[in-house]
């Protein structure tokens, strides 16, 4: 997770060491991406009359930096419970570091490096992503002038025309503007790696943290020594108290976020799935809406998948407690560990705005509602 914290550092989302934060830096990319990226958009849509598909695909693309600002809004306004949460966890990493159980030393490593592993998949997937999205309309731009001799119609990266001036006048307008916004989309790109990669690697280590109370109440009846087992039980104690506190601090911190996020996201695969059964032969609108589409789905699924592993991680921890000879010792122990089933009991989980339960259940139910629009609106589309 070092890697992450150093590229938060950069974009100024996260305090440097001794110094306080400053929201200069954050808000500058913020207003980058509304300058140059989310405002054309909006203006292309509310001037664009007849053109259906166009409309469509600015509002896609819209919902996409809307997504990206969101999230880079909710950082900056959960920016110190973060912080805190993360410093809980690495607090409670490093204290676990000196158990010699090989259960734990494994679970341990096997965070560590599923987190790295998944942060370069992560990258490399967005690298793809983006570098498909900026290039494909200049790369099929430059083969068709290859091929044919004559420069087609110039158009930029995104459907919405810039602002400030008329592009396509001149190539090297065109190749200026081509630079701006790839370089801005490269920096928006960064920013939702950085943050989404934090989101997901704290969401995954609570997880890990409930695994790692399970296999520690595993290994009580071990003990045979009162004392010793009095003394593990009140460290499993604090250590479950911990987790839970820091699942609440995940929740607090993404939940109004998860609901603006899968609720944009049916939008999206809606009109997505809509361009792209109108698109035939638009190369580059095909290229567009299937990386559009795979990006949408990609983020939400992954979201479901860490929500559903948090709440089997949370209730595994009663399970773990039953299995136990409690019925065995003696009544202070008996007592904490009455506490530890009670608190076990409530399942945690991540939510949409409180609604919903995120998990793999949501995922279907959010894919079923993007097609049952889609299915509506396409109707209502070909009947006219």
């Amino acid at each position: 997770m070092q890697s992450i914290i150093k590229l938060l550092q950069i974009f100024g989302f996260w305090t440097q060491p001794y110094q306080g934060h400053n929201l200069r830096k954050p808000l500058f990319h913020m207003s980058m991406y509304i300058i140059w990226l989310l405002g054309p958009g909006i203006i292309h849509i509310v001037r664009q009359r007849s053109n259906f598909a166009s409309i469509t695909r600015a509002a896609i693309e819209s919902i996409g930096f809307i997504n990206g600002i969101l999230l880079s809004t909710n950082m900056i306004i959960h920016r110190s419970l973060l912080e805190r949460t993360y410093g809980a966890v690495r607090s409670v990493m490093q204290s676990i570091a000196s158990d010699l159980s090989k259960d734990v030393q494994s679970t341990v490593k096997l965070l560590e490096t599923s987190t790295d592993l998944f942060f370069k998949i992560y990258i490399g997937f967005q690298a793809i992503v983006g570098i498909a999205y900026t290039l494909s309309n200049p790369v099929l731009t430059l083969i068709d002038y290859l091929q044919i001799g004559v420069l087609p119609p110039l158009q930029g990266i995104f459907e919405a025309d810039f602002l400030f001036f008329e592009f396509s006048s001149t190539v090297w307008l065109w190749l200026l503007l081509i630079v701006i916004c790839g370089l801005t989309i490269f920096d928006l790109i960064i920013v939702l790696v950085s943050v989404n990669s934090l989101n997901w690697s704290l969401i995954h280590h609570v997880t890990g943290l409930f695994k790692l109370v399970c296999i520690k109440i595993s290994r009580l009846d071990e003990l045979s020594d009162e004392r010793a087992r009095h003394k593990e039980l009140v460290d499993i104690v604090r250590l479950q108290e911990i987790t839970y506190r820091s699942a609440r601090a995940m929740e607090e911190a993404l939940n109004v976020y998860l609901l603006i996020q899968f609720s944009t996201c049916v939008i999206a695969i809606c009109m997505t799935m809509i361009t792209l059964t109108m698109a035939r032969d638009d190369r580059d609108l095909l290229i567009k809406m299937s990386l559009m589409l795979a990006f949408v789905l990609f983020h939400i699924f992954v979201y479901s998948m860490l929500g559903t592993e948090l709440m089997f991680a949370s209730t595994s921890v009663a399970d773990a407690v039953y299995c136990t000879n409690w019925y065995q010792w003696s009544v202070s122990e008996q007592r904490n560990i009455l506490f530890m089933l009670r608190r076990s009991q409530l399942m945690t989980s991540l939510t949409t705005g409180k609604f919903f339960e995120l998990s793999r259940s949501t995922f279907g139910m959010t894919l079923q509602a993007a097609m049952s629009h889609f299915t509506v609106v396409r109707q209502i589309y070909d009947s006219q």
